[in-house]
């Protein structure tokens, strides 16, 4: 959903063939479905990227359908607010091993596929809340932040592999995770 989406479908319009993977089956179905309809080649395959045999699993199949891999975009995010000392030990684990351990495991499995190839990109979606704390946010601000770390440290170790990899820090974006449900266009656009 949201930013993964988008991506997806821009992708696809400019004539890449793209696997993506999700936990909400009939999401990704969906989405499958509106890029084919509009002319690209989308393959969804069912992937917790919390799960190490999962991520691992979905490489493998988008490489065995479409022949390679060029581009990996790890973009799998969640987050709540809640201060600190409220947070849950369960919440604080959901996000570190969405957010960072889905990074990780995504650029562990797409990598040797890319050295294979001689090269690629890795793009992972930090936030702008790595570099910008906000109140009620300290275990989504950590965990992208951690995203920064694993991206700095990968470019140093495979750039001369030719693989290029880097973050992007989106602000506040209109989607899904962000936009309270119910919450209208003129009241978005007030905020």
């Amino acid at each position: 959903s949201g930013i993964g989406r988008a991506t997806a479908k821009a992708f696809a319009a400019e004539g890449a063939k793209v696997g993506f993977c999700g936990r909400r089956s009939e999401l990704g179905r969906t989405v499958e479905r509106e890029i084919r309809a509009a002319g690209g080649e989308a393959s969804y395959l069912r992937a917790d990227v919390r799960e190490a045999d999962q991520v691992e699993a979905f490489v493998n199949g988008v490489v065995g359908r479409y022949g390679g891999l060029d581009i990996a975009f790890a973009n799998a995010g969640v987050e709540f607010s809640r201060p600190l000392h409220e947070t849950t030990v369960a919440q604080w684990d959901d996000i570190t091993r969405t957010n960072e351990r889905g990074v990780f495991l995504a650029m562990k499995y797409a990598i040797p596929h890319l050295i294979k190839r001689g090269g690629g990109v890795i793009v992972c979606t930090s936030s702008s809340g790595a570099e910008r704390a906000r109140p009620a946010h300290a275990g989504y601000c950590a965990s992208k932040r951690g995203v920064e770390g694993i991206v700095k440290s990968a470019a140093l170790d495979y750039g001369a592999h030719g693989i290029r990899v880097n973050a992007v820090l989106p602000g506040t974006t209109d989607t899904p995770l962000v936009r309270p449900p119910g919450l209208s266009d003129e009241m978005w656009a007030s905020f």
